[in-house]
């Protein structure tokens, strides 16, 4: 009975010690996530990727370019996960979900970085495994964590934000370039939406759509006020569906020139707009 007393206090000293173990253990791991990057990939980072986006983005993409295009800064994380005029460069930890790996793939007719000649395959290779890893970028000198201040809850700010309190104001229609096909503001915003949905892909299906749909109504419409009256129900039917056939296969053959136009047009200024800012809700309160 003697030593089954006295070795009680050590079974219970030895439990706390390994409480506190647990507890410091997972300390660290909290810090290490919120603090600074891993070490090896900041390593692989170094070793890498900096010397690939040195030498073929930052003319173009960096704060010492002289002209920024499409708004995208590929020298900093912050620039990589704001992106730019497409939205943000990558998703760490999801190279599938980033436009820059979706980019020096090649894949995507609408979307080819670096524009003059695609990276090797192994460059490819590693900034898809940088990105996969987290995408780890060495901490800035001096830099901390940003931690969020704690406060109270204030109305005053609530109703400036919130939509509740906010009056109903037009909302601009999005551009687009085919400035020709919209009717109407609701076509813009059809065409700004297909763009977002497709992720620029699939061009072919958002011109051949398009007309399907755009030039379908137009020849209903202007078929039937341009004959109503000088041909028969079977006559003015059959002009409607002739037209509707030629213009839709017209575009249909014509989409190998669209493309190479795009592409080229693309390449030249730089520039692909996407409408990510845009709030499709009709409905919506600026």
């Amino acid at each position: 009975m003697t030593g089954e007393r006295a070795g009680a206090p050590d079974l219970m000293r030895l439990c706390l010690l390994t409480v506190v173990a647990v507890l410091q253990a997972a300390a660290l791991c909290a810090a290490g996530a919120d603090g600074a990057p891993d070490p090896a990939g900041v390593q692989f980072f170094e070793a890498k990727v900096r010397p690939v986006l040195v030498e073929h983005c930052a003319a173009c993409h960096s704060a010492g370019a002289k002209k920024i295009k499409a708004n995208l800064l590929l020298d900093s994380a912050a620039g990589l996960l704001k992106g730019g005029d497409s939205g943000p460069a990558i998703v760490p930890g999801h190279p599938e979900q980033s436009r820059l790996i979706d980019a020096i793939h090649y894949q995507n007719v609408d979307l080819q970085m670096p524009p003059k000649k695609k990276l090797a395959d192994q460059q490819i290779a590693d900034l898809t495994a940088w990105v996969k890893m987290g995408a780890p970028w060495p901490a800035a000198p001096g830099a901390a964590p940003a931690v969020a201040a704690a406060g109270g809850f204030d109305l005053q700010q609530r109703k400036a934000s919130h939509w509740c309190w906010r009056p109903v104001q037009p909302v601009q229609p999005p551009a687009v370039k085919d400035a020709a096909w919209p009717k109407s503001n609701i076509d813009a915003f059809v065409l700004a939406r297909l763009k977002l949905l497709t992720s620029g892909r699939w061009l072919w299906s958002r011109t051949i759509s398009s007309t399907v749909v755009g030039q379908g109504l137009d020849s209903v419409v202007f078929i039937t006020l341009a004959f109503a009256g000088s041909l028969g129900a079977a006559s003015l039917q059959e002009a409607i569906l002739n037209q509707w056939i030629a213009k839709t296969a017209y575009e249909t053959l014509a989409t190998p020139l669209t493309y190479a136009a795009v592409t080229f047009l693309k390449r030249v200024d730089d520039l692909d707009v996407y409408d990510r800012h845009t709030n499709f809700n009709p409905l919506a309160l600026p």
